[in-house]
């Protein structure tokens, strides 16, 4: 599972699905069943998220050599995507990150496969972070120096500023 944050919630219990509860402030069994299956759906992304995910995605398909009429991305593609959102990754690394979520064995990934790959990458960033901050954290009230934030981007990023 993932983070549920607030503004994914409250735009999901606005979604048409399920805005016509008799009860706004309350859930019933089925409502909740719904919720989730929407929620699963979005992979956790809001509406502006994943439409943002989308456009990177379209758009690295447009330089792509295969050209714009092809609907997925391969591993030199996924790479530079993955690069613009700030996230380091080898080629190799690609590989396998494609290897874990493509089941059909095509080895690229379509828009639907790429938000599922995205949300366990941002998650399992989101994770290391905390775990990160924790081990920096100083005083009752968790708080990082400053002067330690350059070794800490180096354990969350898994590389140099200067690479």
């Amino acid at each position: 599972g993932y983070y549920a944050s607030q503004e994914v919630i409250d735009e999901l219990l606005a979604s048409a699905a399920l805005a016509g509860r008799k009860n706004p402030a309350y859930l019933t069994l089925e409502d909740m069943e719904g919720f989730l299956q929407a929620y699963r759906k979005v992979e956790g992304f809001t509406q502006q998220e994943t439409d943002y995910l989308k456009e990177v995605f379209q758009q690295e398909q447009r330089v792509s050599a295969a050209g714009d009429d092809d609907d997925r991305v391969d591993a030199l593609e996924l790479g530079r995507i993955l690069r613009w959102f700030g996230i380091s990754r080898t080629m190799q690394q690609c590989h396998c990150h494609i290897d874990e979520v493509d089941f059909n064995g095509e080895r690229q990934l379509d828009f639907r496969v790429f938000v599922k790959l995205m949300r366990s990458l941002l998650q399992e960033e989101a994770k290391t972070r905390r775990s990160v901050f924790d081990r920096y954290a100083v005083g009752e009230v968790a708080k990082m120096s400053c002067t330690s934030l350059a070794e800490a981007m180096r354990e969350i990023t898994g590389c140099t500023p200067d690479e």
